[in-house]
């Protein structure tokens, strides 16, 4: 005996939506799979703060901005007191190259800005400069003003500043934590972001 078509085609149309719910099912599988294996992952990738090469890493996990470019903080040597933020310029003050204080550098052609990189953050943390180099990043931005960089985002965790008790982070009780870099590692593995994440 031969089923109808129409019988036929029912049939066929009920296995497709079960074969529907089940690849629904497969794929919110999948994702929670990869959810967990994103966290099982970023703790065992969460960088060793024992060594210098670890906190750079851990750093630059926890804190990103613009990669391009970055600022650091002048202080007028003619007038006391006046102090501000620019964009770092591998340029700046170079003998024939850099017109300061006749050209401003937003107009500059010889204007090459600094990348963020390891080295610069190893710097930031390491004091390498003066407190008159105390970083900013310039975050990533939905809108810009018009030739400009954006809001600036103090760096934290600068050794000369950490020493004064300052760009530290706290606990509940709003103070300072004991081991600064111990507390970023276990901020790091447990909200499992990973590195890039």
């Amino acid at each position: 005996m031969t089923l109808s078509i129409d019988v036929q085609l029912e049939r066929q149309r009920e296995r497709l939506a079960a074969l529907e719910l089940e690849r629904a099912s497969v794929i919110a599988r999948i994702r929670h799979l990869n959810t967990e294996s994103a966290a099982v992952g970023s703790l065992s990738v969460v960088p060793d703060v024992s060594t210098a090469e670890g906190r750079v890493a851990l750093f630059s996990d926890l804190f990103r901005g613009r990669p391009d470019v970055f600022a650091t903080r002048w202080e007028s040597r003619t007038r006391p007191g006046r102090t501000g933020w620019a964009p770092r310029c591998a340029n700046e003050w170079v003998p024939g190259v850099c017109e300061k204080p006749r050209v401003k550098c937003a107009v500059c052609k010889h204007r090459r800005f600094v990348a963020l990189s390891h080295a610069e953050v190893r710097r930031h943390l390491d004091c390498s400069l003066s407190m008159a180099s105390y970083d900013r990043l310039f975050p990533n931005q939905d809108t810009m003003p018009a030739g400009g960089f954006g809001n600036l985002i103090a760096l934290p965790l600068q050794r000369e500043r950490r020493g004064d008790g300052c760009t530290v982070f706290l606990d509940d009780a709003l103070e300072p934590f004991a081991d600064q870099w111990g507390s970023s590692r276990a901020l790091l593995a447990s909200t499992a972001i990973g590195p890039n994440g």
